[in-house]
């Protein structure tokens, strides 16, 4: 009987030490949702963005500035909004991570508030013990369609620009890559394989998830840089890094020429064993907020 009980009781031991591991492992997430959730919520409430934040796209949104001047628009967007989490990875460092979400709002069509969501995707980093949004970028879904008058899309407009020096190396090879007109597609080798990584696309349900999936959509998808002054000097894009120096955020603007469109362009990069990889896209248009 003895014999029986000793291996049971090791068992239970062990049961009980990967429980604690598992909710030790669980807590951050719990954590980074409830620290996006108060941040959705203090912009539905009117609150001023906190000090933390260095870029908010809004839906409406259609310039390159790094905040939106008036909170207003967004804010008739929300009413008792409630967050529900698509995908989240917390770097190696445990410094950082990023979020791709859906929030319930009323986003007007044709003059009327229709419910749905917007996408919502966020860059937080652990700043004094707690979590704080660094970077976001909402969207409503817009419908495909081709402009028949295409005109010069990259005199339209320009992200902001200004990335760190330690970050310019891994965008600089994002930028590279979507302006590139090699094959194979070079930006298809920078998708990272990470099973979590996850894209929203400009287009209403256009989410896609696990990075063998999206891999195969890039290598068909014609997305393009929309334009880079060569003659300029940095780079045409916004970028903030983590603490830790594993993972950074990224945002450009992006265009697929068949369509004649342009596309604000948020990514996260997560630096893996075969260098930085892109492991999370966010596409979209400007909707009118009127």
């Amino acid at each position: 009987m003895v014999r029986r009980l000793v291996p049971l009781a090791v068992v239970v031991l062990v049961a009980a030490a990967g429980l604690r591991d598992a909710r030790a492992q669980a807590a951050p997430d719990a954590e980074i949702k409830a620290a996006f959730t108060a941040f959705v919520d203090g912009v539905a409430a009117g609150k001023p963005l906190p000090a933390s934040v260095e870029l908010f796209t809004p839906p409406g949104h259609d310039g390159g500035e790094p905040l939106p001047d008036d909170l207003a628009p967004i804010r008739k967007l929300l009413d008792r909004p409630r967050v529900k989490v698509r995908a989240l990875v917390v770097s190696p460092g445990k410094t950082a991570a990023w979020i791709a979400a859906e929030i319930t709002a009323k986003v007007p069509r044709d003059g009327k508030p229709k419910k749905e969501s917007l996408r919502a995707s966020a860059f937080l980093v652990k700043d004094g013990g707690a979590w704080a949004v660094r970077a976001t970028h909402w969207s409503a879904g817009v419908k495909n369609v081709v402009d028949d008058g295409c005109g010069a899309l990259h005199f339209e407009w320009e992200i902001e620009r200004g990335v760190p020096a330690r970050a310019e190396a891994p965008v600089k090879a994002v930028l590279d890559a979507f302006a590139s007109y090699e094959e194979p597609k070079p930006l298809v080798g920078l998708l990272s394989d990470e099973r979590r990584a996850f894209v929203f696309g400009s287009a209403p349900r256009e989410t896609f998830a696990g990075g063998a999936r999206i891999k195969s959509l890039f290598a068909n998808w014609d997305v393009r840089l929309l334009y880079w002054d060569q003659d300029r000097p940095g780079l045409p894009a916004r970028a903030g890094l983590a603490p830790g120096g594993d993972l950074l955020w990224m945002t450009a603007a992006t265009t697929v020429t068949r369509m004649c469109t342009s596309y604000r362009s948020f990514f996260v990069l997560a630096k893996e064993r075969a260098g930085w990889r892109i492991v999370h896209h966010h596409y979209s248009e400007p909707i009118s907020l009127d």
